[in-house]
């Protein structure tokens, strides 16, 4: 009896072997696969590690190691990943660091060096910054701006209701964040909704997650993905037709009515088929807390069921709700700083 006891201790160690060693050789092949994938993308930085294990991909204008950042506390966490507010030793400066576990998917491969490219080509005060990122044991940390006062998201939920002068100062950051993303890099956002815009208590309103985005090589292109959060898609979308940029439009619509209401439009669902029904059937409400004709027009223009009709993103930057702004967003960014202030209490 002893001896088939030792047989069975001895079989289970072996298994428990063979699994770390099966373990091991996919975090090898997952290492050599992405960084064959970086270099051919031209994202390679340098190796920061003796055995080639830690490398860094497309600095901007740092000189930061991984190990310069202490974990604070985290910020929220997705089906993609993680994200903490990280400080860095020296100079004691806030950032956000997005972690991404890395699979063995070639296609989630790309569209992470993808993302890191697109972020690393954007340079607008609209969208959020990135400044570095590591591999290391199957993990993608990508360093980012830390943006203080969260998303749009968290100060709708503490808040119900918004001023008009505070509804056209938020609407002209995203408006101008989405114009940089369709205009300056031919991208379509996809996931345009309160949880992926970001506040800091400088004012500043920037543009998240980029994750996801389409590249099209002009307005008129196509596409045909399904990617995105549904209560925010376009009906054309929903019902798997192409899409244009004017997609970001109608989440832009939605998300205002969200922000000036304080609550979203349709009903959320976990019937999708049930969703699909209520935006394609969508009928703007009346607006009860901000119904201006101008800002009651742009939502109009966004929430064109044909995308053909809807608007695009240079006729929102020329619309009439709009040019009340013109010239005077630094005159409001201190009435839009005491706002927060105010919702925070």
């Amino acid at each position: 009896m002893a001896d088939k006891k030792k047989g069975l201790s001895f079989n289970m160690n072996l298994t428990q072997e063979n699994m770390k060693k099966t373990e091991s050789d996919v975090d090898i092949l997952i290492l050599q696969r992405f960084k064959e994938l970086v270099q051919q993308s031209n994202c390679f930085d340098e190796y920061i590690s003796h055995d080639k294990k830690i490398f860094k991909i497309m600095q901007k204008n740092v000189d930061f190691k991984l190990e310069d950042f202490e974990t604070i506390s985290e910020l929220g966490r997705g089906a993609s990943g993680r994200v903490f507010k990280v400080k860095h030793k020296e100079t004691g400066k806030f950032y956000a660091k997005k972690e991404i576990r890395i699979n063995d998917d070639e296609m989630f491969q790309k569209q992470l060096i993808w993302e890191i490219k697109t972020l690393f080509s954007c340079n607008s005060p609209h969208i959020v910054q990135y400044y570095c990122a590591f591999y290391t044991e199957c993990m993608l940390h990508l360093i980012l701006e830390y943006m203080d006062m969260g998303t749009l998201d968290t100060i709708l939920k503490k808040t119900k209701q918004v001023s008009e002068p505070i509804l056209i100062y938020t609407t002209y950051q995203i408006i101008k964040g989405i114009h940089y993303l369709h205009k300056d890099l031919k991208i379509i956002h996809r996931d345009l909704k309160p949880g992926n815009i970001l506040v800091n208590s400088e004012g500043e309103i920037k543009i998240s997650d980029l994750g996801i985005c389409g590249k099209v090589n002009g307005t008129m292109d196509q596409k045909n993905t399904f990617v995105g959060t549904t209560i925010y898609m376009s009906p054309e979308r929903l019902n798997g037709d192409s899409y244009t940029m004017k997609t970001d439009i109608w989440s832009v619509g939605l998300l205002l009515i969200e922000f000036s209401e304080g609550k979203h439009p349709i009903q959320a669902s976990n019937n999708f088929f049930e969703v699909l029904n209520n935006i394609i059937d969508f009928k703007i409400p009346p607006l009860k807390n901000i119904n201006s004709p101008e800002f009651t027009n742009f939502i109009e223009i966004c929430l064109k069921s044909d995308q053909n009709e809807r608007a695009d993103i240079t006729q929102l930057l020329e619309h009439p709700f709009l040019r009340k702004i013109k010239g005077k967003t630094a005159q409001l960014k201190p009435f839009f700083v005491n706002w927060m202030k105010v919702v925070e209490k």
